[in-house]
Parts: C-alpha cells; sequence; structure tokens
C-alpha cells in the first residue's frame, strides 16, 4: 500500500476519530480524488508482506491481507520458469503474483469465463511487464471442450451453473486442461471454481498420470455444499489423485482422508 492511502486509513481507524462519521463522509470525495491523482495506474498492495500486486482504484478498499491460510504456501510452490494454471482466476490477485514469482522464463495461464473479472485481469496486465509471460483465456475449464451455461455474477462466486440451476446464465466456452496444454509441462495447479473442481480435475487425468510433467502441487478450493449439482463427491475427487500417485493434505500438513466442509486442499506428487 503507498505510504499516502497507508496513513490516511490510520487515521481514520485511529481511536481519537471514532465517531466522526459526518466528518469522514464529507471528506471521501476529496480523497479519492487525491488517490486517482496521485496513483493513477492503480493501487499497491503488498498481500500478505511478501507479493506485490496493483488493484484497480475501484477495488481500493482490498487490503493488504488476502487469505494467508494458503496464499505462503502456494507462493512458495512456484519456482522461476515454471507454468502455473490458475483455474478460475477471478481479479488475478493469484495470477499476477505467480507471474512475478515464475519470471520472465515463466508462463501463467488464467482461466476465467466471468466478462467483468476477464476484463479487470485484461486491463491489470500492463503493471507486470518484467513478469513471467501471462496467459488470459477467457474460459471455463471442465471435463469437456465445448461450451457451459455460466452464471456470471460479476463477483467470486461466479460458476458454471449446476444442472437443474434456473437463475440466469450466459454461455461460455469450457476446455480441459489435457486438451489445452497437451503435452507441455505444467508445474503447479490453483483452482477455485465453485463446486466444479472435480469436472477440473477430471479433465486433467492425462496431465496429473504423466510420467514427468506432471504438477508437483495443486492447490483446490473445495466447495461440497455445491458437488450435487455436478455429479461431485469428496470420494470422487480424492480418487482421481490418489490414483495419479497424488498425497492430499490440508493447510496445516494433516493428510486428508475425506473432504466434508468447505476449505483448502493440496496435492502433492514428487520431490
Amino acid at each position: 500500500m503507498y505510504l499516502f492511502e497507508k496513513c490516511c486509513r490510520k487515521l481514520r481507524n485511529a481511536p481519537l476519530f471514532k465517531g466522526l462519521d459526518p466528518i469522514w463522509e464529507a471528506v471521501t470525495p476529496l480523497y479519492e480524488r487525491l488517490l486517482r491523482r496521485m496513483y493513477p495506474e492503480g493501487l499497491k498492495r503488498v498481500i500478505n508482506k511478501t507479493d506485490v500486486i496493483y488493484v484497480p482504484f475501484e477495488l481500493r478498499h482490498w487490503t493488504d491481507t488476502f487469505e494467508p491460510e494458503i496464499w505462503g504456501q502456494m507462493m512458495s510452490r512456484v519456482h522461476s520458469g515454471d507454468t502455473v494454471a490458475d483455474v478460475g482466476a477471478f481479479l488475478g490477485f493469484y495470477s499476477f503474483a505467480f507471474a512475478r514469482r515464475a519470471g520472465p522464463g515463466g508462463r501463467v495461464v488464467a482461466f476465467e469465463p466471468d466478462p467483468s473479472s476477464y476484463g479487470r485481469l485484461i486491463a491489470g496486465e500492463k503493471f507486470y511487464k518484467k513478469a513471467a509471460r501471462l496467459q488470459f483465456i477467457r474460459s471455463a475449464v471442465g471435463d469437456f471442450n465445448g461450451a457451459v451455461d455460466f452464471q456470471a455474477r460479476n463477483i467470486s462466486i461466479s460458476s458454471v451453473a449446476a444442472a437443474g440451476d434456473k437463475g440466469q446464465s450466459i454461455k461460455a466456452g469450457c476446455t480441459t486442461l489435457d486438451s489445452f496444454f497437451g503435452e507441455e509441462r505444467l508445474d503447479v495447479i490453483k483452482i477455485d471454481v465453485e463446486g466444479y473442481e472435480g469436472k477440473v480435475l477430471a479433465g486433467a487425468r492425462k496431465i496429473l498420470n504423466r510420467a514427468q510433467g506432471f504438477p508437483r502441487a495443486i492447490f483446490i478450493e473445495v466447495h461440497p455444499y455445491a458437488w450435487s449439482g455436478f455429479d461431485t463427491s469428496g470420494d470422487s475427487l480424492l480418487a482421481i489423485l490418489r490414483e495419479a500417485g497424488y498425497r492430499v493434505v490440508d493447510p496445516a500438513g494433516a493428510k486428508v482422508d475425506a473432504v466434508t466442509a468447505y476449505g483448502e486442499i493440496i496435492a502433492l506428487k514428487g520431490a
């Protein structure tokens, strides 16, 4: 976070100024104009004190803390020169941090079917010219190539429409990791797809079962409450990973024998 913005935030939250909401509401328009003038390209965030990213002005309320329980582990698994797939990239917080970690010799492919989020990904690329090669794919990822009904909510819970869901949706392209990457090496995968994670893994069986060039780490945000609409279960998801030789742990490093609650799991293979 830039110094001016950080100082203003501290001042706003200081005990001395508690209860002065009318004053803050009056000066907020001036503050926002100053921010736009001082930082027209975007606002810097040092996520969890480790990785610099930039956010558009309309997201200025985002702080420097973001998913600390998993961020460090994920970033530590990305090495210089790696190829990384960010499946469900949303606003690109992970994608852009991956790109800096992978460096100029690396490649980060960010899959995001939501039109609004995809637009923000494209707009944010200008800050990362010295990072890995960034590739943005406006597509869902699943177990087939074609099109899916997608509920574009313009927020982090946008998702492929579940079976029987009558909510408003758009048509979005869908690809598999197997078909997209072919024989290319893929080092790390991050998956956050609001219940569609079983389909993503099913469409990556060839990559996961390779003798070499397989992902050494897969980070999956699991959404068991949504699985009934996608014919997925904890057993079916873990079976794909175990059959490919992965050991599955939680963020604390404990072995995962069943997936029954929302959270993060990590699949690891190789050194």
